[in-house]
This record gives C-alpha cells, sequence and structure tokens, in this order.
C-alpha cells in the first residue's frame, strides 16, 4: 500500500502532520519504534531509501514508510500509525538503500574533512557546505545498487537523485550546483570503490 493512501480515520488518529522531520539514518537504527497509540512495536533495524525495517517481537520483520515518522527523540522514534493498522501500512523492501555498511559516521566525516581541508583549507570555502556532498557521495558508494559500475556510468543518475536526497537529509542544507558539488561527490564515491576493491 502507497504511504500517502492510509485507511479512512488516520488523520483524525494524530496530531501532527508526519514527513516533516529531519533525522540523521544512523540517529535511528536500534531505537525503539512506538506506535501513535503508544505501543512498542520493535526496533528500527536498518534504513532503505523511503522505507524502514521493523525488527517486530515474535513475528517476522516488516517494513513501513520513513514518511509515517513524527519524531524522533533519546533513540525512540514516534510514528502516525496506531497499533492496529500497522498492517495496513507494511510495504515492499525498497530497492534503493542506505545499508548499514554505508553509515556516515562522525570518523569517516573527519577522514574526509582532514582531505578536504588539505586540498581547500585556504581557498576560504567552507567543509559545512560540501558535507552533503561527500556523505551522498560515499553513501551511494557503497549501495548494492551502484556496485561494479564506474562513475562515468553513474554521474547522471546520481546527478538527478541528489536534489532529493538532499531534501530528506537536511532540508536546511546549502543549494549549490552540480558543477561545484561533482568533484566532491566524484571522490567520495571512488573512495568506496577503493574500499570494496581491498
Amino acid at each position: 500500500m502507497k504511504a500517502d493512501s492510509g485507511p479512512e480515520g488516520q488523520e483524525e488518529a494524530g496530531n501532527e502532520e508526519p514527513g516533516n522531520t529531519v533525522f540523521s539514518p544512523r540517529d535511528l537504527v536500534g531505537g525503539t519504534v512506538l506506535s501513535q497509540d503508544g505501543q512498542n512495536i520493535g526496533r528500527l533495524k536498518d534504513i532503505r531509501g523511503n522505507g524502514f525495517l521493523v525488527d517486530a517481537p515474535l513475528q517476522p520483520d516488516y517494513w513501513l514508510p520513513t514518511d509515517c515518522i513524527l519524531s524522533v527523540a533519546d533513540q525512540t522514534i514516534h510514528i502516525s500509525i496506531p497499533s492496529d493498522l500497522i498492517g495496513d501500512y507494511t510495504m515492499d523492501p525498497p530497492e534503493a538503500y542506505i545499508s548499514l555498511d554505508a553509515r556516515w559516521t562522525d570518523e569517516v566525516a573527519a577522514q574526509f574533512r582532514d582531505e578536504w581541508e588539505r586540498r581547500y583549507g585556504d581557498s576560504g570555502r567552507r567543509w559545512l557546505d560540501y558535507e552533503m556532498a561527500f556523505r551522498y557521495g560515499y553513501e551511494r558508494g557503497l549501495d548494492p545498487q551502484y556496485a561494479d559500475r564506474s562513475w562515468e556510468d553513474v554521474e547522471e543518475d546520481l546527478q538527478k537523485d541528489y536534489p532529493g536526497y538532499t531534501s530528506r537529509i537536511d532540508p536546511a542544507a546549502v543549494d549549490m550546483p552540480w558543477d561545484r558539488l561533482r568533484d566532491a561527490i566524484r571522490d567520495a564515491f571512488n573512495s568506496t570503490r577503493d574500499q570494496r576493491a581491498a
């Protein structure tokens, strides 16, 4: 079922509008998922594109759309779906995903920042304006759907996907043209190619 086509009465079930929460995937994995009526339905196991996987107790894991997330605090994810309607919102696993080995950690960010500062530290540019681009290239480089594909082969697809990615991860990110971000995304993407070949 599509995420925006829930059963009648769903709007009245909650007082908040889902889909407006800004979050980082690494903040969510392992967190407790609470339904709209406060029931613990399991832990968030993984995120793939527009869906997240719930590790449910005493039943098979299942997928829910990320736009049902209302808020995230203290490793607790509140969703807009009542516990008795969860089955109406489960979805097939999305094809594109951010896998666990593609997590943008502080350690990974520091490695890219050190290299960026060596190359551009005196240019007047700000790392914060480019971090999203490096993160995007890194995560896409580790995404199985891009396995064994060269930068030249994927650049057009990544350019089309990038605006949607930034709006999901951080709507407040600086909007810059692809030409200014291309080198950062390419370098991060190719660095993961080297990891896979190692």
